[in-house]
């Protein structure tokens, strides 16, 4: 290989050099001192070929070729200022586009309506240091949120810095470390997802809060444990809504003056008639109650009442076969099939329901209630179901879309009584209220029960992702090799092809 061959070789890899290493000063963080022993080695690389080439070149420059060359380098220059503009502008736009199969990466419908919403300043405060493990994911979360309003603001607050700050907000290592400002008013995230971001924004917004009164004393789930049939997980998710929950002992209390709506949750026991007047007086004077029973629960007091305003509860367990194909089990429906209700605006959740019992409404009583939801056709009622059958028996058991939750609402204005019957408790236990869209049902029954209307929607998930933890190091790599090693390879060979080619 002649000098004049390798000098247009050097010359190709010394522009790719300095391009490489004009890139790296722009878009990789902390790369200066590379970047720098990249531009001297290419700067280098170009003298080398016009000292080699210094003869020729003073021959060619002096020729008609002339203007060529110089209207192919400042093309060449042109191409490369758009390129490295483009790039500029993309990194400082942080345009982004999300392909994961659940959009872990994108807003909630919710979360986006929420923010848009907002008419004045909504304040952050992180209090997180630039080295704390979580720093970046809270910051390119709350980057996402202010993408969607200028009127929030945020702010990272290094604990070690803002010792006074931090007393002021009562911040510890291990308790919430997100607190959200509007005014005087203030709320914390219990936790660094989008749900726990949404919905402390929400109670900025709403600050008067429903209380919801949790009947007891008949058996009923507990909204304090933790295990597999406590409701702990859906009450929380219920103070996160907003919604303040206390429990009633209707045998020695009266129902208090503030109470939005009271739920009944899995009774095991019986109502004594005196509780059963008192919920029947509640409701007709404008009550609001949701009234989960299990298949196994039976008072005819009770039944009776809901039977007043057209709600039947049969005597029956939902079996369809159909479920198996979403992993279920024949007890345990997938329901699919929503009615036109504002409890299922906009819901397309499956939801499941172990050993629910079938709700019909009454077709002699005005208004009737209406079946929100309802099986796959493919059901049946099974009616021997305490014998362990399921077996569809033409003569006792209805076959079709069984309803598993009714709604009724009745009278006008502030007197307007709502119902909510579901024919399982169990679908908002511990265990199964994170299955599809359970928790979601449950939470907009009682949203409507208590005329919020406006909260009745898709809430923001913590969707899971399979993620690839990468070391300080690793990410430098990535950064050299997408940004300076890759490209600076590709444009040296092309260039130096070109110029050797140019030269025969």
């Amino acid at each position: 290989m002649d000098l004049r061959t390798l000098s247009r070789i050097a010359l190709g890899f010394g522009i790719a050099l300095v391009v490489s290493a004009t890139s790296m000063l722009l878009f990789v963080p902390g790369a200066g001192g590379m970047s720098l022993g990249q531009g001297i080695v290419g700067l280098g690389l170009i003298v080398f070929y016009f000292v080699a080439n210094k003869g020729a070149l003073g021959r060619t420059f002096a020729g008609r070729g002339t203007l060529f060359y110089s209207a192919s380098a400042i093309i060449t220059v042109l191409l490369g200022a758009a390129l490295v503009a483009v790039n500029y502008i993309a990194v400082k736009q942080k345009v982004s586009w999300d392909f994961t199969r659940e959009k872990i990466f994108t807003l909630a419908p919710e979360t986006t309506e929420v923010l848009k919403s907002l008419q004045d300043e909504v304040r952050v405060l992180a209090f997180f240091g630039p080295n704390d493990p979580a720093y970046e994911g809270v910051k390119e979360l709350l980057n996402r949120y202010q993408r969607e309003s200028s009127h929030l603001v945020v702010q990272f607050v290094d604990p070690d810095k803002e010792p006074q700050l931090v007393q002021e907000k009562n911040i510890t290592q291990h308790g919430p470390r997100v607190v959200f400002l509007r005014g005087s008013a203030e709320a914390k995230s219990p936790d660094l997802t989008e749900e726990g971001f949404t919905n402390a924004i929400k109670k900025l917004l709403h600050t008067t809060s429903k209380v919801v009164y949790f009947v007891t004393g008949h058996g009923e789930g507990s909204l304090t444990e933790s295990g597999e049939r406590g409701y702990a997980t859906i009450a929380q998710r219920l103070a996160n809504e907003g919604l303040e929950h206390k429990t009633l002992h209707l045998s020695t209390e009266s129902i208090p003056e503030d109470a939005g709506a009271l739920a009944i949750l899995g009774p095991q026991r019986p109502f004594m008639p005196e509780e059963v007047e008192a919920l029947r007086s509640y409701l007709h004077n404008g009550g609001r109650l949701l009234v989960a029973l299990e298949p196994t629960f039976d008072d005819p007091n009770l039944l009776d009442l809901l039977s007043e305003y057209g709600i039947l509860f049969e005597d029956a367990i939902i079996v369809d076969p159909l479920s198996k194909l979403f992993g279920g089990g024949d007890a345990i429906p997938v329901v699919q099939q929503y009615a036109d209700h504002a409890i299922t605006k906009g819901f397309a959740f499956q939801t499941i329901f172990p050993t629910v019992r079938p709700i019909t409404a009454r077709g002699d009583v005005d208004p009737r209630p209406l079946v929100v939801a309802t099986t796959n056709p493919s059901a049946w009622g099974e009616t021997d179901w305490r014998s362990g059958a399921a077996q569809y028996t033409p003569e006792s058991d209805r076959r079709g879309s069984l309803g598993v939750l009714a709604a009724l609402e009745k009278g006008e204005g502030e007197t307007k009584t709502r119902i909510v019957a579901i024919g399982d408790a169990d679908f908002v236990n511990n265990r199964f209220v994170n299955a599809a869209g359970n928790a979601d049902l449950f939470l907009n029954s009682l949203n409507w029960l208590v005329s919020q209307e406006e909260r009745i929607t898709i809430r923001p998930k913590v969707r899971a992702a399979s993620r690839l933890t990468l070391t300080a190091a690793d990410a430098k790599f990535l950064n050299f090799f997408s940004i300076a090693a890759m490209p600076m390879l590709v444009l040296a060979v092309g260039l130096s092809v070109w110029l050797v080619r140019r030269s025969r």
